[in-house]
């Protein structure tokens, strides 16, 4: 009856050393899933950031919102945000995302007179032209912005209940 025992605790602790061998293993792998795409980021303070935040009417759904100031880092992941100019709140850095300001810019034609406005088309002519402005990255990070002329068809919708 003790050898059974002996025996039995024998297996038990192998068993136990294969485990703990296999779930090295699996840990490795996921994390080697993981870092493949998990980049640190970090945010300075004084920065532009936009906040994930539920909608008023929706808990569940979340939007982006902002943009808010940091104010203060709190260890490595956590950040203090100006929410209102008397409010301070703590998030997780996955709640927020740098905002970057757009940098508008006005694309003339050199036609001025095909530029054509919204309300200088006719209610018979549904027609809209708009000038759209294409980045495109060529060899080496070159940027060339084009310039495009889109012809729009202006379509009404009409709800009846």
């Amino acid at each position: 009856m003790i050898a059974d025992e002996e025996n039995h605790c024998a297996t038990v602790q192998t068993r136990a050393m294969k485990t703990k061998e296999e779930i090295a293993k699996v840990q490795k792998k996921n994390q080697t899933y993981y870092n493949r795409r998990a980049r640190e980021r970090k945010l300075n303070i004084g920065d532009s950031v936009l906040l994930l935040l539920p909608t008023e009417n929706i808990k569940l759904t979340l939007a982006w919102r902002g943009p808010y100031k940091v104010v203060e880092r709190v260890g490595e992941v956590d950040y203090r945000i100006r929410v209102t100019p008397d409010k301070i709140k703590t998030y997780h850095i996955n709640m927020l995302k740098k905002y970057h300001q757009r940098n508008e810019q006005r694309f003339e034609n050199d036609d001025e007179s095909e530029n054509i406005s919204e309300s200088e088309v006719s209610k018979d002519d549904n027609r809209i032209e708009q000038v759209a402005a294409i980045a495109c990255v060529i060899d080496d990070g070159i940027i060339e912005i084009v310039s495009l002329r889109l012809t729009m068809i202006r379509s009404y919708c009409r709800y009846t209940l």
